[in-house]
């Protein structure tokens, strides 16, 4: 009965000075650079789902990691990631019928310079500096800047889909009420003649 006795002592000591250990680890600054950051949650129209982003950290000089992710307001179902790519996913928004997300991504373009893509931007007329990039390829498309599009996702899942293809990318978006239209936010652009006289460096 002693030897039970001393047995649970020194099995009680050592346990109650792991714990003391972990609750006395200093946090040491790799640990909060390491933390993961959320931001960007954007509760769907019904109340019942939060889209939001997580953003984890990378070493520097690597692409940045950011992802869309989704959860239920109620806890009923745990958090699943939503968007994923080798690009960045950012700055989601729900249709207004709360059926699809749209977001802002880096991620290859597969529409980027084929003429077959269209897509309609009101109140450009005469604007030069709106006309598509001609499609890079070989060294000049590994040099090119990672640029955000508006990609488009159902709720149902699938692929996301892009629904711009915009030269200098988009900053911001928001949906119209009846979620037949987006406005958006982008910085202009050198038109094309502009750009080779520069090239030529006339300017």
């Amino acid at each position: 009965m002693k030897f039970c006795v001393l047995t649970l002592a020194v099995f009680t000591l050592i346990c109650g000075s792991t714990i003391n250990a972990q609750e006395k680890k200093e946090v040491e600054p790799t640990d909060l650079v390491n933390l993961k950051q959320v931001s960007d949650p954007e509760i769907s129209p019904d109340g019942s789902m939060v889209a939001y982003v997580v953003v984890t950290p990378m070493p520097a000089g690597q692409h940045r990691n950011a992802h869309v992710w989704l959860v239920s307001t109620d806890g009923s179902t745990p958090a699943r990631i939503f968007a994923y790519s080798s690009g960045s996913d950012t700055s989601p928004k729900w249709s207004p019928d709360g059926k699809s997300l749209a977001f802002l991504s880096d991620r290859e373009n597969p529409s980027h310079g084929d003429p077959s893509f269209h897509f309609k931007v009101v109140g450009v007329e005469g604007r030069n500096d709106f006309a598509p990039d001609e499609k890079k390829t070989g060294a000049d498309a590994s040099k090119a800047k990672p640029i955000e599009q508006i990609w488009l996702i159902s709720l149902n899942g699938g692929e996301a889909t892009p629904l711009t293809d915009i030269p200098g990318g988009v900053k911001k978006f928001k949906w119209s009420k009846d979620g037949k239209k987006i406005a958006f936010i982008r910085q202009d652009q050198d038109t094309k003649e502009e750009r080779e006289r520069k090239e030529k460096k006339y300017d």
